[in-house]
């Protein structure tokens, strides 16, 4: 049974006893919405990062007179590192967007409170980046993995890979290409992609293709040329 926000007022000292308004329903109704609406929204890296329980997310009660709940997402220390090394090394960029008001997370667990509707579980300005604890959360995390995103899509020359894509992964290269060549060639092309791209960075190097402010990062100039190569091989 929902719990509702109750104010009691003591008699005998005066005192205002607070309780949760929020079940353990809702609470997780609200976790899955937004583990959802975060991987949608976040780069790709983001949601691999959950697949490998690096992250974690969860919505908690929060004891106070307007009905609130808390995100907390915790986040490795390995990936803060990884996103202000590809930060640091963009100084001006790094100034830009500080001005604009966004910025990295600061530390492995972050929080933000927010109101919540205890009956639709809907959220008051849920983006709102400048007055909103939750649309500055929402927007840390997409900057964070949107940088490691980038990086790790960056192609090294001599890497290769060995784990199989998955079929759905393969039947989409291969439908992004089939406009423009043959099923053959595509099919082909697929299979030069495989050997040195692994699964997940082709996501990455798909997400960065699609999206033109991450491309005009340059993040994707070495898998251009390699992707010309394989192009060339299996027109033959």
């Amino acid at each position: 049974m929902v719990r509702l926000l109750i104010v009691m007022f003591s008699l005998l000292n005066g005192s205002v006893v607070l309780a949760e308004c929020l079940s353990s329903s809702q609470l997780n109704q609200l976790t899955e919405k937004e583990t959802g609406y975060l991987s949608q929204k976040i780069p790709p890296a983001f949601k691999h990062a959950l697949e490998a329980n690096e992250v974690s997310i969860a919505v908690e009660a929060v004891e106070s007179e307007n009905c609130l709940a808390k995100l907390v997402v915790k986040v490795p220390q390995a990936h803060l590192d990884e996103a202000n090394a590809v930060l640091d090394a963009q100084p001006a960029k790094k100034i830009m967007l500080a001005g604009q008001g966004y910025e990295l997370p600061q530390k492995a667990e972050n929080e933000a409170t927010f109101n919540v509707d205890a009956n639709s579980l809907a959220i008051a300005n849920p983006d709102r980046l400048q007055s909103a604890p939750l649309g500055k959360l929402r927007a840390s995390l997409e900057l964070m993995y949107a940088f490691i995103t980038q990086k790790r899509a960056i192609l090294n020359g001599d890497q290769t890979n060995t784990t199989p894509w998955p079929s759905a992964l393969t039947a989409q290269v291969v439908a992004s290409c089939n406009s423009q060549l043959s099923a053959l060639t595509c099919s082909c092309i697929a299979g030069q992609y495989a050997e040195k791209i692994t699964a997940h960075q082709m996501e990455y190097i798909q997400y960065i293709r699609e999206n033109p402010y991450a491309l005009a990062t340059g993040a994707n100039d070495g898998f251009e040329i390699f992707k010309r190569n394989a192009e060339a091989i299996c027109k033959v």
